[in-house]
């Protein structure tokens, strides 16, 4: 297992996560660690590739020694959003694994659960059961309640994608893990002349995603 000094520093960066009560690491912090510990190089073979899948193998050379690891991805593991980058997936997986072994890491990546919403975002709280009211007087309707205004909002109002109100929690979690604000992450898109997050498709919002994790690892390697 990797020092205990090395997983709080991990944490204290923002560089593991916690989703449903589980601990992951983000890829960046991975290339992080392994830098610290004398990564000299990675490197990538494509062993397999085609509409069924694709399978990498990645070697992780450096001053704690020589690893090796295998990363697929197919139709069949990955989230609908990542079956278009499947082959990036399998590659980002191999790395992943190989890492993990060179810095002792026992932990999961975030990155290796395929880009599943289903799989990375939070337990849903669960709601209480609500007391049965009165019914009310006829002469007196009751007013709609601002819950259901929103439950029943038409997809696509105030300008914001279809598919922003299944992702939006998942989205800005991830965001404010990396250490950013949502608001930030929509001005910086509208600085560079895109659409904010909520008026993106959701192949658009992992675009953006890589983008700010490439940002993290950057940082990191600057550091």
């Amino acid at each position: 297992m990797a020092h205990q000094d090395d997983m709080n520093w991990l944490r204290k960066e923002k560089l593991i996560v916690r989703l449903q009560g589980k601990e992951f690491i983000l890829y960046a912090g991975l290339v992080a660690l392994a830098r610290k510990h004398g990564l000299n190089s990675i490197q990538v073979d494509r062993l397999e590739s085609g509409p069924d899948g694709h399978v990498f193998k990645a070697t992780v050379d450096g001053e704690l020694g020589r690893y090796e690891a295998h990363g697929d991805a197919s139709p069949k593991n990955v989230g609908k959003m990542i079956v278009p980058h499947a082959m990036r997936m399998a590659e980002t997986r191999a790395i992943a694994r190989a890492l993990r072994s060179y810095t002792a890491v026992g932990m999961c990546s975030l990155e290796e659960l395929g880009g599943s919403t289903e799989e990375a975002k939070p337990a849903a709280p669960k709601r209480k059961p609500r007391a049965k009211k009165a019914a009310p007087k006829a002469e007196e309707p009751p007013a709609p309640s601002t819950e259901a205004m929103v439950e029943t909002e038409p997809a696509g109002k105030n300008g914001k994608h279809p598919s922003w109100m299944a992702a939006h929690k998942h989205f800005c979690q991830r965001v404010e893990e990396m250490g950013w604000k949502y608001e930030e992450v929509a001005a910086m898109c509208e600085r560079d002349g895109h659409k904010r997050p909520s008026q993106m498709t959701d192949k658009e919002r992992t675009i953006v995603m890589n983008y700010l994790e490439d940002k993290l690892l950057k940082k990191w390697e600057e550091a």
